[in-house]
């Protein structure tokens, strides 16, 4: 058992605002990928969730704790699409770190949103898979 604090990211509404947030990170994830074409580098976007996204749903709040009404938006989905959509290959860093959440293992500091020492280290271990993966395509 931890004691964890969140920021209210998922109490916030997906706006217009937003949705133009996210129409400039597609464009950007684009032009970054085709001038990486241009260069001969392979780019592969990664989505990194929130803390909540990863410990919300196992976490126990008080009756009146706000937390309990929150949403986190629907990024990843919206992310996964567009990579899709897009033909790109992607990572969507949640669904693995939601396995690490439900085993118990703690990969974000309890008192801010920022990983914690083991959650650096499960991220560079999925980088180093992917590069690992891309290396042994292109051979």
């Amino acid at each position: 058992r931890h004691l964890l604090a969140y920021h209210d990211y998922a109490a916030l509404e997906f706006t217009e605002y937003e949705a133009e947030r996210f129409a400039t990170a597609q464009r950007a994830i684009r032009e970054g990928v085709a001038l990486g074409r241009d260069h001969g580098v392979v780019v592969i976007p990664i989505f990194v969730p929130m803390k909540f996204r990863i410990y919300g749903a196992h976490c126990t709040f008080a009756p009146e704790s706000p937390c309990r009404r929150w949403q986190p938006w629907d990024l990843s989905e919206r992310f996964n699409t567009f990579c899709a959509d897009e033909g790109l290959d992607c990572v969507d860093l949640s669904p693995l770190m939601q396995a690490e959440a439900a085993a118990g293992r703690l990969l974000y500091a309890a008192e801010d949103s920022h990983w914690n020492e083991a959650g650096h280290q499960f991220v560079a271990t999925q980088v180093e898979a992917l590069w690992q993966r891309l290396d042994l395509e292109a051979q």
